[in-house]
């Protein structure tokens, strides 16, 4: 992961954190930087339903309910498969 900081923030403000752009699809939990298209910075909210979401499948709820949960949450669309995707490549264990 890369961090940078935007033109505007202060030396004071916290770091965003991104990583580079590989393909047309932008994961779920990233936006694409405004500065580079090549960057894709993480948005703090999603990353906190993914968070949420990773304690609910702990939790023993399918992938399915968890995923409509984090789409009616988030305001994006997400499935039960996307959702284990990016659980997959969060936590890094390969579930």
């Amino acid at each position: 992961m890369l961090t940078q900081k935007s033109p505007t923030e202060s030396s004071s403000s916290p770091l965003r954190i991104t990583r580079r752009r590989v393909s047309r699809l932008i994961p779920f939990g990233y936006e694409v930087s405004e500065e580079n298209e090549k960057l894709l910075i993480e948005v703090p909210e999603e990353m906190e339903l993914i968070n949420k979401a990773k304690k609910f499948i702990e939790n023993n709820c399918s992938y399915r309910e968890t995923a409509e949960w984090v789409s009616h949450h988030s305001g994006k669309k997400i499935t039960g498969m996307g959702l284990r995707e990016v659980l997959k490549r969060k936590i890094n264990k390969g579930w």
